[in-house]
């Protein structure tokens, strides 16, 4: 669950969320981050490890000609309820040459969320 000191601006002006339209990550708290992490890699569990790239943490190889993807439902939490179901196509990033898929949350260690412009379509 997302409390809601990092979904509400406090008084002084810090936490809440933010929708960057030119960020390709989601970055997140580091405890909400580990979180969404674990229960991502724990369901990925019949694809092997991809080397990490750059900021991305939890990656995965494909399988080769494969003809049914499976990609977990994944859907955020929010202290007072509130729920934000997320198809593939707005947490994961394809590499096609690599046959890989990684998961587009990153942290940075500070208060808060920034949400990608990819979570922005279809949500309100």
């Amino acid at each position: 669950m997302i409390p809601d000191k990092f979904r509400v601006l406090g008084p002084d002006g810090n936490g809440g969320t933010i929708l960057d339209a030119r960020s390709p990550y989601t970055y997140m708290e580091r405890s909400i981050y580990q979180k969404v992490s674990e229960a991502f890699e724990s369901q990925m569990g019949r694809y092997a490890r991809a080397p990490d790239i750059s900021v991305l943490g939890s990656c995965f190889q494909l399988i080769p000609n494969e003809v049914s993807l499976y990609y977990p439902p994944l859907t955020l939490m929010f202290e007072g309820g509130a729920k934000m179901e997320l198809s593939w196509i707005h947490y994961l990033l394809l590499d096609d040459r690599s046959n890989s898929v990684y998961l587009s949350f990153i942290t940075d260690n500070v208060g808060g969320v920034v949400l990608n412009v990819g979570l922005s379509g279809g949500h309100r």
